[in-house]
């Protein structure tokens, strides 16, 4: 029985203990993927996916905002809104295992122009002739989590959103169902066991 009471002191002493209150902490702070050394991204992870590195994103062609607007009206195509965050790890995943699939790419240059979108951005973009930053426009679209994909009509009315992270196969599926509205008639069910 002392055994176990000596045991339990030492645990509430281990764990009570803060070695942060001995002058020497530092605080953390997160930054932005563009903010860091290369060395750092790649330590944590993040090198694959840096916004407006060419390099790095290998998926369909970006696209800014309005000129996604411009082309959907004058092309008769949809918008897709990749909305993320940089300290998202789903997010990366979707940007460098989701988008760079072939099946993935041909459906999205097939229907749509694509938009990168920071959720956390004070960056302004032009959205239905409106300025507004990517944060505001996260918010006002209804964006709780991420990666959260939305699906504009060239009327720049949303159609749908997916939150969460997708694999390429069903991706490439909701990405050909949603943009060849085929939403309209059918299932995504049946839709995806014809393709």
């Amino acid at each position: 029985m002392k055994s176990i009471l000596v045991l339990l002191a030492f645990m509430v002493v281990a764990c009570g203990s803060d070695t942060a209150d001995n002058g020497d902490s530092q605080n953390i702070q997160s930054r932005s993927i563009e903010q860091m050394s290369s060395r750092e991204a790649q330590l944590l992870g993040l090198d694959k996916i840096a916004q407006g590195d060419e390099d790095a994103w290998t998926g369909p062609k970006l696209y800014s905002l309005d000129e996604a607007q411009a082309l959907a009206v004058r092309n008769d195509k949809k918008i897709l809104l990749d909305v993320y965050t940089v300290w998202c790890g789903y997010c990366r995943k979707m940007a460098a295992e989701t988008y760079p699939n072939a099946k993935v790419k041909q459906n999205v240059e097939e229907y749509f122009y694509i938009v990168r979108l920071n959720a956390e951005s004070d960056k302004t973009v032009i959205f239905n002739g409106e300025s507004i930053t990517e944060r505001e426009l996260a918010q006002a679209l209804g964006v709780t989590s991420f990666p959260t994909t939305i699906f504009i009509g060239n009327d720049g009315e949303p159609i749908g959103i997916q939150p969460g992270f997708m694999e390429a196969g069903m991706f490439a599926n909701l990405v050909g169902f949603v943009g060849s509205e085929a939403y309209r008639t059918e299932s995504f069910d049946d839709y995806s066991s014809r393709n």
